[in-house]
């Protein structure tokens, strides 16, 4: 009886650590330097998501994106915080979860996980949150014209100008996204270490 009780705290401390770990992960490329192009900007962020998505269940996973992001927050130290952008993370987590948790990491499987996430949770939720907190963005006006026009649109007018690009964005980094995850679950290595310390 004892030796099942310590065995259950030794796994309870060693999946507690683990999530710690893998919070502070998700943290840490979100801060590492993006790759931009013309087309395009790729963060790393969505690495650890999936990657927590396949060790832990949704429950789980959407508690690590969620965390991740307030804790994010809160190290900036900038803007205001709009629970929208945590309810994202979270649910992206849930997502890669639910698509990777304990199942074959194939193309199909992956592109399609990423693929929900991208329309789901960049286009359409994200969409949703700028809506909601009437942003506008900054824009760099190249002169008087320009500021002119902008000022002169309507709220959906500018709404979409800023909406635009960023659909781009999404739409050319869900290949992108679907090709480092399906390159990074070929690796054996990565593949053990999903096999060892999955809950």
């Amino acid at each position: 009886m004892s030796n099942n009780l310590n065995n259950k705290k030794w796994n309870s401390t060693r999946y507690l650590t683990i999530i710690a770990l893998l919070i502070g992960i998700r943290i840490i490329l979100g801060y590492l330097p993006s790759i931009k192009t013309p087309v395009v900007q790729m963060g790393w962020g969505f690495i650890g998501t999936a990657f927590t998505g396949a060790l832990f269940n949704p429950l789980i996973s959407a508690f690590i994106g969620g965390a991740a992001d307030i804790l994010t927050f809160f190290i900036n130290g900038q803007g205001h915080f709009f629970f929208g952008y945590t309810l994202s993370a979270a649910l992206a987590g849930a997502i890669y979860s639910i698509g990777l948790y304990k199942k074959p990491k194939t193309i199909l499987r992956i592109g399609t996980t990423v693929l929900i996430v991208t329309l789901f949770i960049n286009i359409f939720l994200g969409s949703l949150w700028i809506y909601m907190m009437r942003y506008e963005p900054a824009v760099n006006f190249t002169g008087n014209f320009a500021a002119k026009l902008w000022y002169h649109m309507t709220q959906e007018e500018q709404f979409w100008v800023w909406m635009t690009p960023r659909i781009v964005k999404n739409l050319v980094s869900f290949p992108l996204n679907s090709l480092v995850l399906t390159v990074l679950f070929k690796q054996p290595q990565i593949l053990a270490l999903i096999k060892k310390y999955e809950l």
